[in-house]
């Protein structure tokens, strides 16, 4: 009897284990990766583009990405993100 009990108990952790494993990888997946893009004037937006395809120009955020599950507002810079007065820009 204490053998079976032993079984279930590293079973059950075991499945835990996967389970959060499993929720944690899920988590990372959420997230995805924006760049500020001149749109008119001054202005720039946040969005997903591949940044090979754009130059930086003078701008008021920064050419690096940031890292969210959701774009941060227009013309804002989130919390934590380092700007350097660049933006993104079409070649």
């Amino acid at each position: 009897m204490k053998n079976l009990k032993q079984i279930a108990l590293g079973l059950l952790v075991g499945a835990m284990a996967i389970g959060f494993s499993a929720f944690a990888n899920a988590n990372h997946k959420l997230l995805n990766t924006y760049y500020p893009v001149k749109t008119t004037g001054s202005n720039f937006s946040w969005q997903q583009i591949n940044p090979n395809d754009y130059q930086c120009v003078s701008g008021a955020a920064a050419c690096s990405s940031y890292q969210s599950a959701t774009p941060p507002a227009d013309n804002r810079i989130p919390s934590g993100y380092a700007k350097t007065n660049q933006v993104l820009q079409p070649l």
